[in-house]
Order: structure tokens, then sequence, then C-alpha cells
């Protein structure tokens, strides 16, 4: 049976301490989102400014993945990474080993690289997908599901 103390269990403490360098979570995986960065590299005290700009919160906050494993945790997993999967094929939006997909040191291409005209769209039925075979597809798994 499962009973609530009055006093909190022993190991509270090691996991609500924020006050080391190394040790979060700070945000739980759940909340990641594209502007999530964890506090200050400065002072671990206060959050990432939400009106940084991505550069200055790449620079001066806590990275999401260290903000949600853990210094010490990142570390580990990011080996683990490497080892089972070498060659990247499972990627997700920040996940573990995954880079960044928007570099925030690449300048943006100049005029003079730009397409000047967009190609027309192909017209032709092979290009097509077949919206009733691909509509019955997806109910049919929401169905099965």
């Amino acid at each position: 049976a499962f009973y609530f103390h009055h006093s909190p269990p022993p190991w509270i403490g090691d996991v609500t301490d924020l006050s080391t360098k190394n040790m979060f979570p700070y945000i739980g995986g759940n909340h990641l989102g594209p502007n999530t960065y964890g506090p200050l590299i400065d002072d671990h005290t206060k959050p990432c400014p939400f009106n940084f700009t991505r550069m200055e919160a790449e620079t001066k906050c806590v990275s999401a993945q260290e903000a949600v494993h853990g210094t010490e945790s990142l570390k580990r997993l990011e080996s683990i990474k490497k080892k089972v999967d070498p060659n990247h094929m499972f990627e997700c939006f920040r996940c573990i080993g995954m880079p960044d997909p928007l570099p925030s040191t690449s300048p943006l291409p100049s005029p003079s690289t730009l397409p000047t005209t967009s190609p027309l769209p192909s017209t032709s039925h092979a290009n097509k997908i077949p919206l009733i075979p691909v509509m019955f597809g997806t109910i049919v798994t929401l169905l099965v599901i």
C-alpha cells in the first residue's frame, strides 16, 4: 500500500536542488518547445529571458537538452546515442545528439544566389496523390488503433 507522509522523502532535496552548475533537470521533457531554454548560464536562479534573440539565448542560456536531462545525464545520453545510432537514423526536434536544424551562424543567402523565377507546378496526373485511397487508409488506420 502507498501511504502519504507528512514529511517529504529524504531524497526530495537532491531532486529539487538547483544550486549546482551540473545538476538540473530544470524543464520537463513534455514542455520542450522551439523557444525553450534553461536558465541563464551565469545565474541559474534566473530564467532565460523571452525577449532574447535566438543567438543570445543559445550563447547566454543553458541549452534545452541540458535543462531537461541535466549536464551529467546529457553527456551520458550523447555517448550512448553515438554508439547506438552512429549514422543518425533516429532524429527528431531537440532530441539527444540532434544537430540544430537552423544554424544560428549561417548567413542568409544573398539575393544574387536566390532563384529569380519559381518553377510552375506540374499538372500531370502522375504527380498527384489519389485522395480517396489516402483518406481510406487513414480512416482504417485510426479505426484499428
